[in-house]
């Protein structure tokens, strides 16, 4: 059994995949800071679960991954979920 070695933690801390995620978080931090300067944050955040859905529908028509019946109708309340959180009153 191999045991922790720092070279493969940098080698997994550089790959493109992690460097990416970085680039767009940074890019990401000051779209998010605007937007709570427009929206109340109790709106802004749960939207975020949106993202959850999103995936979803990534996963199926870009990965043409298969989607079951019941990850639909839960990415739905995820939707239905977040609409009725951001909701005012």
């Amino acid at each position: 059994m191999g045991g922790f070695e720092f070279a493969n933690l940098l080698k997994a801390a550089t790959s493109p995949g992690i460097l990416g995620g970085v680039v767009l978080l940074t890019l990401a931090l000051p779209v998010w800071f605007k937007l709570l300067t427009m929206v109340p944050f109790s709106t802004a955040f749960p939207a975020q679960g949106l993202i959850h859905f999103l995936g979803i529908i990534v996963g199926w028509l870009v990965f043409s991954e298969y989607v079951p019946t019941v990850r639909w109708v839960g990415g739905l309340f995820l939707m239905i979920g977040a609409y009725l959180v951001s909701l005012k009153g």
